[in-house]
């Protein structure tokens, strides 16, 4: 009987350490399993945190450069003098943690006309304290010039990202006709240091005529203007000249200087025959495809078989004139009055295509090779436009 116990209850010791649980090894083992699995739970979480704040990042940054653009335009657009980069008496002071000074090209003059008079307005460029070569936040100096200084005039208009895009540059390039911006903004992503986003001001971010003094007349180029630096050396027959933004074809139309390119009209630029026609809605010609949704507010140019050198095309391009069309009767009243204060009303966008092929005449812009895009600013161009339906 003892001996029957004794055998019964080695067993059940067998039994219990086969159910008691795992072995210190196997609980190592399943630990660092489990951390491993856990590491990469981890990983992937930051990783995807990190680039959903990247993203983010980007799209604020794009966004805030937009927006920086947009109303620098609107503010530079309605200036009636030539801004300019201020070089005059140094001023230094501060303003809600921000650092200004008008020195080193931070500050940038124009005016704008309230009732007939000539209010003094500016541009500056100021960083946080403490960070002077750090980047800047641009602010509009409301009634005040570079020569003022008047904090509780500044209004802040970008959050303090930008630095120079090419470091030997002024912050704004100015002329007697254009003002550029040698700006790109910078964003701090998660992983990387510091990473710039080029603004991207180029040609089509310009605003140009300012100055309504100056005799263009009705042409909209001029021997500065810096989208001709684009223009490769090759040589080409065909021209594309086209409203991409903003076209109103009741009151848009293109031209060469002294032709009227409503039909096939020819003039001499250069020493070369260019042949014009414009293309807008109820345009007749076979060069002016039916349907063609780009068929409307283009001109076409056509400088014939021997084509023209870029020398030529620079000259011709110089020569485009907007001529505003206005009859009684048909849709609007002459003259056009362009509303300085509308931004859309006042601008088109005009990109210029050159090409070797025929087929542009299809407004096929894949062909074309593209010499750039640039604002026209009418109510700029009205100033020195004496066409009569302005």
């Amino acid at each position: 009987m003892i001996l029957s116990n004794q055998k019964h209850s080695t067993a059940f010791k067998k039994n219990t350490k086969m159910f008691a649980g795992f072995s210190l090894p196997e609980l190592i083992t399943y630990a660092g399993l489990a951390g491993l699995v856990g590491l990469f739970m981890w990983s992937m979480m930051n990783s995807f945190t990190k680039k959903q704040h990247n993203i983010s990042e980007l799209n604020q940054i794009v966004l805030d450069k937009n927006i920086t653009i947009s109303r620098l335009n609107y503010l530079l657009a309605r200036s009636e003098k030539i801004p300019e980069v201020y070089t005059g008496d140094s001023i230094v002071f501060e303003k809600d943690s921000f650092d200004f000074s008008n020195e080193d090209g931070k500050c940038l003059d124009f005016n704008q006309v309230i009732n007939d008079n000539y209010t003094p307005q500016s541009i500056w460029l100021a960083s946080k304290s403490g960070a002077v070569d750090g980047p800047q936040s641009i602010f509009y100096g409301e009634n005040i010039g570079c020569d003022t200084n008047s904090p509780s005039s500044l209004k802040q208009i970008s959050d303090p990202i930008y630095i120079k895009k090419i470091s030997d540059r002024d912050w704004f390039i100015t002329d007697n006709e254009t003002v550029q911006f040698n700006l790109k903004p910078q964003g701090k992503l998660i992983g990387k240091t510091y990473s710039s986003i080029d603004l991207d001001i180029n040609a089509s971010q310009t605003v140009i005529n300012y100055n309504k003094i100056q005799d263009v007349g009705c042409q909209f180029a001029s021997p500065n203007q810096s989208w001709f630096e684009n223009i490769s050396d090759n040589m080409y027959r065909y021209g594309f000249i086209v409203f991409s933004n903003n076209y109103n074809n009741s009151q848009d139309r293109l031209s060469l200087k002294g032709v009227n390119c409503s039909g096939n009209n020819s003039t001499t630029i250069d020493g070369i025959s260019v042949n014009c026609l414009f293309c807008h809605d109820g345009s007749t010609s076979e060069k002016c495809v039916d349907g063609d949704v780009q068929s409307s507010g283009f001109l076409h140019l056509d400088t014939g078989e021997g084509n023209a050198t870029t020398n030529q095309w620079e000259n011709i391009i110089k020569n485009l004139e907007y001529v505003p069309r206005c009859i009684e009767g048909d849709g609007c009243s002459a003259p056009i009055i362009i509303d300085p204060n509308s931004e859309i009303e006042s601008q088109r966008l005009i990109t210029i295509l050159l090409s070797t092929d025929s087929n542009i005449q299809r407004h096929d812009l894949n062909i074309g090779t593209n010499q750039g895009s640039f604002l026209l600013n009418l109510y700029r161009l009205s100033q020195a436009c004496d066409h009569e339906n302005f």
